[in-house]
């Protein structure tokens, strides 16, 4: 089973996704924040950056489109081409609604005539060598209700789609409740195409959890846990190779010092992090800012350092971030045991 970093919009930009592939593995694919297509098809100076081919040195790197017309979105695929990217995913799921209300993202799926008109004009100009570029599909299980579900499957199925990424909630509730399992089951039985489940897998109990009712599964997409813990791929991929768990078992000590290498390691990566959107900005203010979306997730790995956390989001100045992150990264780090909202969802 693969495993995706989703994409974040303010979190998981280029200078996120480098630093985190330097210091962990664990992930197949890591999925870009969206490009919003446009008549003048042309893309914004961060969305250029963010697809520029040296961007990509490991070639695990995916472009995401909010899709406009078919025709504007061909002409973004032969950017993304031209880049030298693979696959494009198109984004069905965005719950925002400054982008549902313009019927876009997740505000698609309460017309599937028009989701199905899209694809159709799509698939059908895909020709000469946009033929070979891969498509895949970030999608929702409906945008209000999920009465249209069995309707979303039927038009996947009708197209060549390399693989259908559902996040198993409505559009309307955004980041918010439990995500529906019985609805997502409709679309891991009937879809024809490989299937990604995607929605709060926060830990590897979370995982193996959901390995257990969907064992066929092509993929998990991973977007707030793994910002919250950034081991956490890995930690899955080793529960998968592991052939014997009880060989997993460690004892109360070795286990603290497992977790100290982890924090250690986080330690650096978070520096590295910093340094990249400092490279990437040229200045403190856009770095820091990027670095507080971060710990919106980051800040859950520390229990009872809540208040610290809020004091970060307050950082305005390079000396000031450091005192507070660097007071909170010394306090007990316990990843993958928040089980309550995060103050901003992704």
């Amino acid at each position: 089973m693969r495993i995706y970093f989703a994409p974040m919009q303010g979190v998981t930009g280029w200078p996120y996704r480098l630093t985190h592939l330097k210091h962990y593995d664990g992930i197949d694919r890591y999925y870009m924040p969206f490009i919003s297509v446009h008549q003048s098809r042309s893309m914004k100076g961060g969305e250029k950056r963010d697809l520029q081919p040296d961007h990509n040195v490991s070639g695990r790197m995916v472009p995401q489109l909010l899709p406009g017309s078919a025709e504007d979105s061909l002409a973004y695929m032969e950017q993304i081409l031209d880049a030298g990217y693979d696959e494009v995913s198109l984004n069905f799921g965005c719950p925002a609604r400054t982008v549902t209300t313009k019927g876009k993202g997740a505000g698609i799926l309460e017309t599937p005539d028009k989701l199905d008109e899209y694809l159709e004009h799509l698939f059908t100009g895909m020709t000469g060598r946009l033929a070979g570029l891969k498509v895949s599909v970030k999608t929702r299980i409906g945008m209000n209700d999920c009465s249209a579900a069995s309707e979303l499957i039927r038009i996947y199925n009708r197209y060549p789609i390399a693989e259908v990424q559902v996040h198993a909630r409505l559009g309307k509730d955004a980041y918010d409740g439990v995500t529906d399992k019985e609805t997502f089951r409709m679309f891991y039985e009937e879809i024809r195409h490989p299937v990604c489940y995607n929605g709060d897998i926060r830990s590897l109990e979370d995982f193996q959890n959901l390995k257990e009712e969907f064992p066929d599964l092509a993929a998990v997409m991973i977007g707030r846990g793994l910002v919250a813990d950034p081991m956490l791929a890995e930690k899955i991929q080793a529960d998968m190779v592991s052939e014997n768990k009880q060989e997993d078992m460690i004892s109360e000590n070795a286990g603290a010092d497992r977790q100290q290498e982890e924090k250690k390691l986080l330690i650096r990566f978070h520096d590295d992090a910093w340094n990249a959107w400092y490279e990437c900005y040229g200045q403190e203010h856009p770095a820091i800012c990027r670095m507080l979306e971060i710990w919106d997730y980051l800040g859950a790995s520390f229990p009872g350092c809540e208040r610290k956390v809020r004091k970060i989001r307050k950082a305005r100045n390079l000396q000031n971030y450091r005192q507070l992150a660097g007071e909170v990264l010394t306090q007990e780090y316990h990843p993958g045991e928040w089980h309550g909202k995060y103050p901003v969802g992704h």
